[in-house]
């Protein structure tokens, strides 16, 4: 079972990428129309690394090197589809995570479908920018963070590695420093005093601000920068009717009732708990900077609590089935109809809930 759902999930997976390539293959650079105002910011970057005096931004450096790289390489064709591919990335992360989090890969393969499906992730995927980047490498960084703490302390390594790059990739990446803490404070103190946690932490805070250390050598000022990102950076209020507007749009109402649900089966379920607790933190530490301590609004940043929404949904859609095949009340805590008969063991193995 576990096999023929992640063989489901690698080729839809495989067929909606090969879709996009398809559908935009005829588009050269300047031809491509999903650019918003950033976009160019981002070329502009790339074309001052590659020495043209364009004038540079100074902003996190992944992004334009990775387009300086394929202009070089005369593969600037190419650069439309990045957000393409790593939206397609995350597709087996979050069936990794959700699989290894909750034991099923069913709520795995719905998660999946869900993330692949979003029109909202693929709608962000087509521009130009580097937030879809950043996103999937944070939930890689996720994804390895809960294997090291579950499975193997020596994922903590590749952990750093996306960590640190999603953080050269868009500042939102530091922010994982508050779930990764929050979570071993909550779920398993004893790892706070391994000194390999500390080090894979060390290692990604290294490797994120190597950018400043650059800064300060070549501009005098450790977070210099043209953007001036750090004058958004405000406590305010008057983000959160936009916000919550956005996330209706972004996700649809259904699918925030059912990640409510997800929500509560986390709260009640033991199994899922951990994850759970992973998922919200992670959830509320974005929604807190960007709602209430970034003034600039803009609706893709809603994105960053997109894999643990959806992965709530999941828990959701099949806690809801399980309790209309059982009969119970939709969404209610703990067993469906504690009842001995046969049916309802029957249904319950079935189901893997067991």
């Amino acid at each position: 079972k576990g096999t023929s759902t992640t063989l489901l999930m690698l080729i839809a997976t495989a067929c909606s990428f090969v879709y996009f390539l398809i559908v935009h293959h005829d588009f050269t650079l300047l031809t491509y129309p999903f650019k918003f105002p950033d976009s160019w910011v981002w070329l502009v970057e790339a074309l001052s690394y590659l020495g043209y005096d364009v004038g540079n931004a100074v902003l996190a450096p992944v992004t334009p090197l990775s387009f300086a790289f394929l202009i070089n390489m005369g593969w600037e064709v190419a650069i439309p589809y990045r957000g393409i591919v790593f939206h397609h990335l995350m597709i087996p992360g979050l069936f990794l995570l959700v699989r290894s989090g909750t034991g099923s890969s069913r709520i795995a393969l719905v998660a999946s479908v869900l993330c692949l499906t979003s029109s909202s992730l693929l709608g962000n995927s087509l521009y130009i920018g580097s937030d879809v980047a950043a996103n999937a490498m944070l939930l890689f960084a996720m994804l390895f963070f809960w294997l090291g703490v579950t499975r193997n302390r020596n994922h903590l390594w590749p952990m750093a590695l996306c960590w640190g790059i999603s953080a050269l990739t868009q500042y939102a990446g530091f922010f994982l420093a508050f779930p990764f803490l929050a979570y071993l404070a909550l779920n398993d103190r004893r790892l706070l005093r391994d000194l390999r946690v500390w080090a894979s932490f060390a290692l990604a805070g290294l490797l994120a601000s190597s950018q400043f250390i650059y800064r300060y050598f070549e501009f005098g000022n450790l977070f210099y920068s043209r953007a001036k990102h750090l004058s958004l950076v405000r406590f305010h209020l008057d983000s959160v009717g936009q916000y919550a507007w956005w996330w209706v749009g972004f996700f649809s109402i259904p699918v925030l009732v059912v990640a409510a649900v997800g929500l509560w089966e986390v709260i009640c379920r033991e199994r899922y708990r951990k994850l759970g607790t992973l998922l919200v933190l992670w959830i509320v530490t974005m929604t807190v900077f960007f709602v209430f301590a970034y003034s600039w609004d803009d609706s893709r940043f809603v994105q960053y609590v997109a894999p643990q929404t959806l992965a709530l949904a999941a828990i959701g859609l099949r806690r809801l089935i399980a309790d209309l095949r059982a009969g119970a009340p939709a969404g209610s805590p703990g067993p469906a109809l504690p009842s001995t008969t046969r049916q309802t063991e029957i249904t319950r193995i079935d189901l893997g809930l067991r």
